[in-house]
């Protein structure tokens, strides 16, 4: 299976609005980025019939942040994997459950394949991400809830109530931004998620006594963290769910060889391609961009990132891929 990419029609003129916090939690009222022209060339981004998925070429070389603002490839990993870590932290402060966080975390990467991410306004864009995606997914908190969980998070060291400025400011934006996000996305927040195809997997039946079948649960719920942790990465904008999950799905089995001692664990002959409609060379060109990107988040010392998954992700053969995929020609 290979991945066809088609040239989308350009969306010009795509302004990035000013206000909000900077990368060190200090909260601004102005734009303190360099005066540069906001006008995104979005001709140059190559997506395939899904608007949402783009080409690796698309991020590495022509992304709104690269085009606008000039960042390099390892300052953009690490401004989105800021504004991903600043959602995990208001989602722990809200009980936000899984899929409500990883929504927010793919709205906000959709989102800055669209317009640049300015330090001065990525906080607000984040808060917003996550109001949308608790609407989306019955996990409502209130506006004012959110911004005061948020405004806390910005401001570590301070006491902040609903008295102060940066709770107002984060309340002020919220809907404002929560408008931003939609016009950006045209109003599409449909997206699927990993859980769904876990939890139906779950379901299935085992239809004999392999070792991946005694495992199923346990593999398909590691599969999921995985996902998470690799969501803070640009990967569900050039990837589908579907491929993501069967590329998460594989390095599990790899990594469960040695957890529990059985070198010969492999999927089920052509799962990939009967369950989830995919195949192992997609998941292999899958892994491949993240350990791509993963070389760029500590190639800059001044710009790392993503730490947690560069120490978790570890090379992998296609043959070994390959091999635990158990995928016939």
């Amino acid at each position: 299976m290979s991945a066809t990419r088609i040239r989308e029609e350009p969306n010009t003129n795509i302004k990035q609005e000013n206000g909000g916090a900077d990368n060190n939690n200090n909260i601004k009222i102005e734009d303190n980025q360099p005066k540069v022209s906001n006008e995104v060339d979005n001709s140059n981004l190559e997506t395939n019939i899904d608007s949402w998925l783009f080409s690796e070429k698309s991020f590495l070389e022509s992304s709104p942040s690269r085009q606008v603002l000039k960042l390099t490839i390892p300052q953009e990993l690490k401004e989105r994997d800021s504004s991903h870590q600043f959602i995990i932290q208001i989602g722990s402060k809200l009980k936000l459950d899984s899929r409500t966080i990883l929504a927010a975390s793919i709205y906000i990467n959709r989102v800055f394949m669209r317009i640049p991410i300015k330090k001065s306004s990525k906080q607000f864009v984040a808060c917003a991400a996550i109001a949308l995606a608790c609407k989306l997914h019955d996990t409502y908190r209130t506006p004012a809830k959110i911004a005061l969980e948020a405004a806390i998070v910005a401001s570590p060291g301070r006491v902040v109530d609903e008295q102060s400025q940066v709770f107002w400011m984060f309340r002020d934006q919220l809907l404002y931004r929560e408008e931003v996000i939609l016009k950006t996305l045209n109003f599409d927040l449909n997206i699927e998620l990993p859980y769904n195809i876990r939890d139906d997997l779950i379901k299935e039946s085992a239809p004999d006594n392999s070792i991946y079948y005694s495992k199923k649960q346990e593999i398909l719920r590691q599969t999921t963290t995985l996902i998470e942790l690799l969501s803070s990465l640009p990967i569900f904008v050039i990837y589908d769910t579907y491929t993501v999950f069967g590329m998460a799905l594989i390095l599990i089995i790899i990594e469960a060889r040695s957890k529990f001692e059985t070198p010969d664990l492999k999927l089920p002959k052509n799962y990939l391609r009967i369950k989830l409609q995919v195949d192992a060379n997609l998941c292999y060109q899958c892994f491949e961009f993240i350990q791509k990107l993963l070389k760029y988040c500590d190639s800059d010392p001044k710009a790392i990132s993503n730490k947690s998954a560069k120490k978790r992700i570890r090379p992998v053969s296609f043959s070994v891929f390959k091999d635990a995929a158990n995928e016939e020609d």
